[in-house]
């Protein structure tokens, strides 16, 4: 992992959103089995991973609305919601007043929307706290090095690092788990 401090970076200001459904793209429709046997799955590990380390991940089963705020948004989400259908998930068109219904605070224009209730949510900064714990637990240590170059070639990242001082304008700092006696 690169990351200056482990559990920090994009998780920071990640959404959090397990959107299998709300998601879907054209052209992912062979992914789509995956995201969905990934989102079945989910809950369970949610469950292990707040009882191994006794934190709140702030996972919960809320579903999506996804909302039209003009013409445009409005022929995307029904386009989606059409290719939804044509790959058998379950989502509910509704009117700008059904999606106004629900979110009392929606904005007055709102055109339609989606409603996804088999999508999910976590909080991606409890998640990756409680992700570096349990490394942690198992004996994962992190080492914190500068990367002097790293190089990236199909599918693998190659590069030197060597300790520089915090003021070469040539480093990048980052941390990585030590490599485990199983590879």
């Amino acid at each position: 992992m690169v990351d200056p401090a482990p559990g920090g970076g994009a998780a920071q200001v990640a959404a959090g959103m397990l959107a299998a459904v709300t998601e879907l793209h054209y052209g992912e429709q062979t992914l789509l089995a995956l995201n969905l046997a990934s989102a079945h799955r989910y809950p369970d590990f949610a469950a292990e991973l707040t009882d191994l380390t006794g934190l709140d991940l702030g996972y919960r089963r809320c579903g999506t609305l996804a909302v039209a705020l003009d013409a445009d948004d409005r022929a995307h989400l029904r386009e989606l919601h059409a290719l939804q259908q044509q790959s058998g998930l379950d989502s509910e068109w509704l009117s700008g007043r059904e999606c106004r219904r629900l979110e009392p605070m929606l904005a007055p224009g709102v055109r339609g929307g989606l409603r996804v209730d088999g999508d999910h949510q976590v909080d991606p900064r409890r998640l990756a706290a409680a992700l570096v714990a349990a490394c942690e637990r198992a004996g994962v240590v992190f080492h914190r090095t500068w990367v002097e170059r790293l190089t990236v070639t199909r599918d693998r990242a190659t590069g030197s690092s060597r300790a520089r001082t915090p003021r070469s304008p040539r480093t990048r700092w980052c941390s990585r788990p030590a490599a485990s006696a199983g590879g």
